[in-house]
This record gives C-alpha cells, sequence and structure tokens, in this order.
C-alpha cells in the first residue's frame, strides 16, 4: 500500500503496508531480538533517484516523495545506529554490503517481477563478494 494512492489491506485481522515505506531499512527489529551482526546490503540513495522537476500529477508527487523519503529514512537509520554504537550502547555489529552493479529500479512506478529477481541475485553477488569478510565478521 501506499499512503493516499493504494490503500492498506487486512490480513488476519491485521493492517498491512508497505514494509519499505514504513521501515526501509528495519535495524530495530534485529536490535529487538539481540542479533549479533547486522549485514545491510545498501542500494539506494537520493543522488541515485532520478531528477525530475515538476510540477507532478497528485499521484506522481506521492509517489517521488516516497521514494525521497525512503532513502533519506534509510540513511538516517544507519547514521543514528553508527552515533549509538559511538555512544557505548549495546548494538550489533553493523555490516553494509555495496555493489558495483547497478540496481533496477524498484519503485512503485517502475516495479515488475524480473527487476525484483535481478535485485535479489544482485543481493546474493554481493554477499558472496563479501564472504570472506563475513565469515570473520560473523565468528
Amino acid at each position: 500500500s501506499i499512503v493516499g494512492y493504494l490503500p492498506s489491506s487486512k490480513i488476519d485481522g491485521g493492517l498491512q503496508s508497505d514494509g519499505g515505506i514504513l521501515s526501509h531499512v528495519p535495524l530495530h527489529r534485529a536490535i529487538y531480538h539481540d542479533v549479533d551482526v547486522i549485514i545491510v546490503l545498501a542500494y539506494s540513495r537520493p543522488e541515485t533517484l532520478p531528477k525530475e522537476k515538476g510540477p507532478f500529477p497528485w499521484n506522481k508527487a506521492i509517489l517521488r516523495a516516497s521514494e525521497i523519503g525512503e532513502s533519506e529514512i534509510a540513511r538516517l537509520t544507519l547514521e543514528n545506529y553508527g552515533l549509538r554504537r559511538r555512544a557505548g550502547q549495546k548494538v550489533p555489529k553493523l555490516f553494509i554490503l555495496t555493489t558495483e552493479r547497478p540496481l533496477p529500479n524498484l519503485n512503485f512506478r517502475n516495479f515488475n517481477p524480473e527487476d525484483n529477481i535481478r535485485a535479489m541475485e544482485i543481493g546474493y553477488q554481493a554477499v558472496y563478494d563479501n564472504l570472506e569478510e563475513l565469515k570473520q565478521i560473523c565468528r
């Protein structure tokens, strides 16, 4: 669902929404479950979003705002995590995977299943590319 565009769905009595909109990098869930290491694939940065000039129709404006908002929330989440760690709070080790391969634009406007599969393959490849370092971190 997207606020103001696609309504949320009720499943088993609970209201369901897009996880990316609610929390693009849900570190709080990992911290709640007291994990030792969190691995994040960083693939979305505001500077990589297409540069478009408005004015936009209302539906495109909402989509554009959500794209920018999701990327900014992810950045702030990771920044806050780093600050908490430096302040001495007990938080798991964080390993941010990056990839040189271009990821497809998975926003709502351009979404298709093939791009989602390609993005997952790139994510798996990023893990394999960093496997030795990940093994050391996870010991």
